[in-house]
C-alpha cells in the first residue's frame, strides 16, 4: 500500500480553510473598524458585514429572515431556546427528534429537568428517518416548539423537514432546525422548508471557527441572553464578528460551487469486498448526506477501530465531536435500536470537497486489514 500524508476523514467535526477563505484573510489585511462606529472605518466594516449577511440569506432563500450572529451554533441554539422558554409560566410541549445534536438535546433536556417544558422525544426508524406516525401522535394544541435536525451529523440522514413543519404548523407550533451539517452539503431553501428558526456554523463550511448564525423569521421571538451594548437590535451585546461572517459567506459559496467524489459508491464497494464491514442503515442518496458514512466493523469496538485508523494516519470519529473522549455508544446510534454488538462497532467517516479517490483507496486498504 502507498503511504499517504495523514488523511482527515472527520469533516463533520470541522473543515479546513478553503483557498478562497485563505485569500480573503490575506486581503482583509489592515482592515479596521467597529461595525457600531459611525465614522468611515466603522461604516466600511458595517458594509462588509451587511453584504455577507445578504449573501448568506440569498444563498438560503432566507431574505425574509433576520440573520443574527454569535460565537457558535451551540450558542445560537441556546439563545433561541432561552428566548422562547426562559420565562414561561405554563408548561408547553416541546418535541425533538431522538437524533438531535447534543447542543440541542442537552439544552432542551435541561429545561425539561427544571419542569419548564413537557419534552417529548420523537422516535426514528431503523433507517434513521423520523417516524412520522409517532411525530403526529405527539403533536397537541399545547405544542410550542418542534426541533428537528435537518441532516444528522453522525449518520447523515436528511429529514423531511418541510413535511414536519407543515404538520407542526397545523397545531400552531414553531419549528426550529439545526442545519449545521446540511449547509454547504445540500441545497437549503428556508422559505420552502417553512421553518421559524435555523442555526449554522462557519467552521463546517471551510471558514474559521467562531461564527455562529441564527436565522429567525420573526425577530420579536428573540430576547437578549447577553446584555451590555446595543448591537444586533439590542438582542446580543458584543461587537459582531464582521470578519467571521464575511469568511463564512465565502466558505458557503465555495461549498456550493465545488464537486465531490462518490463516497456512497466507494462505501458500497468496500463493504462488498471486505467481510465484517457494513453500514448500519441502508444507503439512499436522496435522504442521506453525500459525505457521511456510518460504518460497523464487526468484532471490534468503535473506539479501538478509531485508534487503529489514527495510528495509520486516518482521522475518523465515533460520534459527535462534542463527545470527544466518550467511549460509550452515542445516543444517535442507540436511537437506531441496532443489536448491541453492531451499535458498539460503528465509526463515522465524513469526507469533504478536498477528499480524493486515492485517499479513499488508502482508507480501504487499512480497513481491509481488520
Amino acid at each position: 500500500m502507498v503511504k499517504l500524508d495523514p488523511i482527515f476523514a472527520d469533516y463533520n467535526s470541522t473543515t479546513p480553510l478553503c483557498s478562497d477563505v485563505l485569500n480573503a484573510i490575506q486581503l482583509w489585511g489592515g482592515t479596521v473598524g467597529n461595525v457600531s462606529s459611525s465614522h468611515q472605518f466603522g461604516q466600511h466594516v458595517s458594509k462588509i458585514y451587511d453584504e455577507a449577511s445578504d449573501a448568506i440569506c440569498t444563498r438560503l432563500n432566507a431574505m425574509a429572515y433576520e440573520l443574527l450572529t454569535c460565537s457558535s451554533a451551540t450558542e445560537a441554539n441556546h439563545w433561541f431556546f432561552y428566548s422562547l422558554l426562559s420565562d414561561r409560566v405554563d408548561i408547553p410541549r416541546v418535541i425533538m427528534s431522538a437524533i438531535e445534536h447534543p447542543c440541542v438535546s442537552k439544552a432542551l433536556t435541561q429545561y425539561s429537568d427544571q419542569g419548564v417544558i413537557d419534552l417529548q422525544i420523537c422516535r426514528v426508524m431503523s433507517n434513521g428517518m423520523i417516524d412520522l406516525e409517532h411525530f403526529q401522535s405527539l403533536l397537541t394544541p399545547n405544542t410550542l416548539l418542534v426541533s428537528v435536525i435537518l441532516a444528522n451529523n453522525e449518520i447523515g440522514t436528511i429529514q423531511p423537514l418541510a413535511e414536519l413543519s407543515r404538520l407542526a404548523k397545523g397545531v400552531g407550533a414553531l419549528v426550529h432546525s439545526d442545519i449545521v451539517q446540511a449547509a454547504g452539503k445540500l441545497p437549503v431553501d428556508l422559505h420552502a422548508l417553512g421553518i421559524d428558526a435555523a442555526v449554522m456554523s462557519s467552521h463546517k463550511c471551510y471558514a474559521p471557527v467562531g461564527c455562529g448564525v441564527l436565522l429567525v423569521n420573526d425577530v420579536h421571538l428573540m430576547k437578549p441572553m447577553l446584555v451590555g451594548g446595543t448591537q444586533q437590535q439590542q438582542l446580543r451585546a458584543g461587537t459582531v464578528n464582521a470578519l467571521g461572517l464575511h469568511l463564512f459567506s465565502i466558505g458557503l459559496d465555495y461549498c456550493c460551487c465545488s464537486s465531490h467524489v462518490n463516497v456512497h459508491e466507494w462505501a458500497r464497494q468496500l463493504c462488498q469486498s471486505v467481510s465484517g464491514l457494513h453500514v448500519p442503515i441502508e444507503f439512499n442518496e436522496k435522504t442521506q448526506l453525500w459525505n457521511t458514512i456510518p460504518l460497523a466493523v464487526e468484532g471490534y469496538l468503535a473506539h479501538d477501530v478509531m485508534m487503529r485508523l489514527d495510528m495509520n494516519g486516518v482521522g475518523v470519529s465515533t460520534g459527535s465531536a462534542c463527545s470527544t473522549g466518550a467511549i460509550e455508544t452515542s445516543p444517535v446510534i442507540q436511537a437506531l435500536r441496532l443489536p448491541e454488538n453492531v451499535a458498539n462497532s460503528v465509526i463515522r467517516l465524513s469526507f469533504g470537497y478536498p477528499t480524493t479517490p486515492s485517499q479513499l483507496d488508502y482508507i480501504s486498504s487499512i480497513l481491509s486489514l481488520f
